[in-house]
């Protein structure tokens, strides 16, 4: 009996020791920790759409002429939205993207949401393969994407998981990984119109005049550009200490950027600039991100400022833990200069709108702006002069920066980015 007893509780034991081992090893074989995100110059960007088609009820019969926006699905013989991103269509924001290393479906790394306009932003990864997928059936996503399916990069998928394999090559940014998804009861079906017989009227047709403009001086012959000298710095402006920049941007294309167009406003590159406009005076702040992230540096951009007045702001954003949070250094046309914090919900000030006589006030104004963060320390520049020195902890880790406008007053307030440079941990 004894020995049966030792025996019963040796195997008591076994289980025990087992099962706290199972509980330790979930954490490693496939628990919901997130893994450590492979470290790089490379990135993944894109946007999730709402692919809009009215699509008739159950029980009701196709139209002759199909509702803008929607094609015949062959699998259902239903309608169903065209997979294209047609110009009234806007992004889904709160969707939530997963990032896994290898092939679908990985080894998951992180996760990120979709911004107000449906955009996301993966930034700072190395070279490799990765899967990026979305599961619908996530509580996360349940609000974000009721009832719908996907049309965008394939609509065989229907509601499941959406996955795609992205292969990134050292310091190369992929921002043309898209998603739709077509609500089922998004936009609501109308029934078409009923054509009635009408009178046949020929409308009367009113010629208008074209005016002649004639020039008021004979334009002069336009000689040669004559290229400018290089520039020169003070002794106290940071510029003349620094050296060659670990990073300047040519403004030539993309693909350093994240680029787009909403409702509020636009970034786009001409002519080796880029062109911010702020579409109205709502005190919208928008912004477009560079790929790249880092902590302690020297981040410097030159403005030309076109038509503004009073508070039309342009500035930086550095520190962005994403696309949707970050630090706003801005100065405005009437000659005043700020530093804000974003949260995703709410906008902080640390540094008050204040005056500075280093700062140009007035239309048709060229800026040179920059901040120097070390640790909790950030510092503000403009025209190579020292503004004012703040300490702020909330974001004091790797962050994404870029560039911001906002009008308060001037609709259409444009502004055009010439320079952009960053040196890290100068």
């Amino acid at each position: 009996m004894k020995s049966a007893s030792r025996q019963r509780w040796f195997m008591i034991i076994i289980v025990l020791l087992f099962t706290t081992m199972a509980c330790t090893m979930s954490n490693v074989i496939g628990g919901p920790v997130e893994r450590p995100v492979p470290s790089g110059d490379a990135g993944i960007a894109g946007r999730i759409w709402h692919d809009r088609c009215a699509n008739p009820p159950p029980g009701v019969g196709l139209p002759d002429d199909y509702p803008p926006g929607c094609v015949l699905d062959s699998l259902t013989d239903g309608l169903i939205a065209n997979s294209l991103l047609d110009p009234d269509e806007r992004g889904i924001q709160g969707v939530e993207l997963n990032l896994a290393q290898g092939i679908c479906p990985g080894e998951l790394l992180t996760t990120t949401q979709t911004a107000p306009d449906g955009m996301f932003l993966f930034a700072g990864l190395a070279a490799g393969s990765y899967c990026l997928s979305i599961d619908p059936g996530l509580p996360v996503n349940n609000g974000a994407l009721s009832t719908g399916r996907w049309t965008y990069p394939a609509i065989n998928e229907r509601s499941g998981v959406m996955a795609v394999n992205v292969v990134l090559a050292e310091g190369e940014v992929r921002a043309d990984v898209y998603f739709a998804w077509d609500y089922t009861l998004e936009p609501p079906y109308q029934e078409p119109p009923v054509a009635t017989p009408t009178e046949d009227l020929t409308p009367s047709v009113t010629p208008t005049s074209t005016a002649t403009i004639e020039p008021s001086t004979t334009p002069e012959p336009q000689g040669s550009a004559t290229p400018s000298p290089s520039p020169t710095f003070s002794s106290s402006d940071p510029r003349a200490s620094l050296g060659p920049p670990t990073w300047e941007d040519d403004l030539v294309n993309d693909g350093d950027w994240f680029l787009y167009s909403d409702e509020h406003v636009r970034f786009e590159m001409v002519n080796g600039q880029m062109e911010l406009e702020a579409y109205s005076p709502d005190f919208y702040s928008g912004w477009s991100l560079g790929w790249r992230k880092d902590t302690n540096m020297y981040l410097e951009a030159t403005f030309d400022v076109l038509t503004c007045s009073e508070r039309d702001t342009v500035g930086l954003v550095f520190r962005a833990p994403d696309v949707g949070r970050g630090y706003l250094f801005g100065i405005t046309c009437d000659g005043r200069y700020s530093l804000r914090l974003w949260d995703g919900e709410t906008m902080s000030r640390i540094q008050d709108w204040t005056t500075h006589p280093a700062l140009k006030s007035g239309s048709d104004q060229t800026q040179r702006i920059a901040v120097w963060t070390s640790g909790n320390s950030i510092r503000l520049y403009a025209n190579g002069e020292l503004l004012n020195e703040r300490f702020d902890s909330t974001y004091n880790g790797d962050g994404l920066f870029g560039v911001f406008i906002s009008s308060a007053t001037t609709p259409n307030f444009q502004a055009r980015l010439r320079e952009f440079l960053y040196w890290n941990s100068p």
